[in-house]
């Protein structure tokens, strides 16, 4: 395929656009030929006396300059994902947000779909990711294992747990050879990239699969967010998952961070007055600093229950009171 079109990038991380250009060089199903500036006047100099098919803007450059230029495509790469929601909320013609800290794949499909015909990327952003989270963990495991249940008869499920201290070892029955733990080690070994050895570390039931949770707790504050964002992405395009469930503990340093990644998160809720007090803290929080959509896909769940968690909840998950009620409230997603 030629490459008559042109594509460029600035970011004034010179490893980064030199990276995000070769890789949009190299690949055979994108028809742009990339070029980056890492200086703002060189790339503002540059677009006011040239057209361009694609502009590929670090956020800080995303000026006047870039702005007045509403005929062509523009792709704002920026740091956080709520930056590039703010972005696309503004349904300015043309223009993109999107988070540069994500797999490439995803940044190719973004340039896909900006008016030039393209041979199939083979991108794949057709999965939903579901969030759990609850101040009661136990509760919180409970809600997270009976959406992968009732999700798995939506569509293929993979359930990921994010707790350090796991617990649920016997239920799943995990025979201890390869976990979240190795999963990640791999996925930073390989550059940000899914590898097939990543697949052995995913096993299953006879509804979800699932990735045994870490062997050590550092691995999750050690991966980080982004980290883990980018691997969640990573293996549910590679394995083309329609759901992920993430368990997402109350260990993680940013929870919200996941909250953002997902259409919808579930808290699990007992009634306790403690837990209905640090709710209302933590919308409040996210209210107070421009999360408010976040705060919006928060649902709140009672699953007004007395079952218990035991090495056998898998084998009768589906006869209970609460896969019953989690059901019927999918149903409606």
């Amino acid at each position: 395929m030629g490459k008559g079109n042109v594509c460029v990038i600035y970011d004034s991380d010179e490893r980064y656009a030199k990276r995000l250009m070769g890789i949009i060089n190299d690949s055979k199903d994108i028809p742009y030929k990339a070029r980056i500036f890492t200086r703002k006047e060189e790339f503002n100099k540059y677009i006011v006396d040239n057209d361009t098919d694609v502009l590929m803007v670090n956020e800080e450059c995303y000026t006047y300059e870039v702005q007045k230029k509403s005929n062509s495509n523009v792709i704002v790469l920026c740091e956080e994902e709520s930056e590039a929601k703010k972005i696309n909320d503004k349904k300015l013609d043309g223009h993109t947000g999107v988070c540069k800290y994500q797999p490439a794949y995803q940044i190719l499909g973004a340039i896909s779909k900006k008016g030039v015909s393209v041979k199939d990327t083979k991108t794949y952003d057709g999965f939903k990711c579901i969030g759990v989270y609850s101040f009661n963990s136990s509760l919180r495991v409970m809600l997270a294992l009976v959406m992968s249940a009732a999700f798995s008869k939506k569509g293929k499920t993979l359930f990921i747990n994010l707790d350090e201290f796991s617990g649920i070892e016997q239920i799943m029955s995990c025979d201890g050879t390869r976990n979240l733990s190795d999963a990640l080690y791999m996925f930073k070994q390989a550059g940000m990239r899914y590898t097939d050895n990543i697949s052995q570390c995913i096993c299953g039931t006879d509804m979800f699969d699932y990735i045994p949770a870490v062997v050590c707790a550092d691995d999750i504050s050690y991966a980080g967010d982004k980290v883990l964002g980018q691997f969640i992405d990573a293996v549910a395009h590679k394995v083309q998952y329609e759901y992920i469930i993430i368990n997402i503990s109350e260990g993680i340093q940013r929870p919200w961070k996941f909250m953002e990644k997902c259409e919808v998160t579930y808290v699990a809720d007992s009634g306790d007055y403690i837990e209905r007090c640090r709710f209302n803290n933590l919308k409040r929080y996210l209210i107070e600093n421009d999360l408010e959509y976040v705060a919006d896909s928060i649902m709140r769940i009672n699953l007004k229950t007395r079952e218990d968690i035991d090495e056998n909840f898998l084998q009768r998950i589906m006869y209970t009171d609460a896969y019953g009620y989690v059901s019927e409230l999918i149903n409606y997603l």
